[in-house]
């Protein structure tokens, strides 16, 4: 007797051929997901490692900069304490220097007038 489709019934034996196909198709499908799963994880570990040097790379270029930066800051700061400390030292040692001075002119005064 044919169905309604035009096509006979399938047999036990059809049936089950289907399902042994089905589960050859479907152990392939895992085997190559497996592939695909172990193939990204090996790229996700190379990215991460690529990834990783980028990183450690960028660290030393910024570790250099900021060195060099700290080192132009400090050679300033040397020289700005310089500065600092001349301002403070010089207009003493000018003050010095003039007393020393008049002191000087004052005798030579005397010294002409006698």
């Amino acid at each position: 007797m044919a169905s309604k489709s035009g096509s006979d019934p399938a047999t036990q034996a059809q049936l089950k051929a289907v399902r042994a196909d089905l589960r050859t198709v479907e152990k392939s499908l895992r085997t190559e997901i497996q592939t695909v799963r172990s193939e990204l994880a090996k790229q996700i570990i190379a990215g991460e490692s690529r990834l990783g040097q980028k990183v450690e790379s960028l660290n030393k270029k910024i570790d250099r900069g900021f060195e060099r930066v700290t080192g132009t800051i400090d050679a300033f700061l040397v020289r700005l304490e310089t500065y600092a400390r001349e301002s403070v030292t010089i207009p003493k040692t000018l003050d010095t220097h003039g007393e020393t001075l008049r002191d000087h002119e004052r005798r030579l005064t005397t010294v002409e007038s006698k």
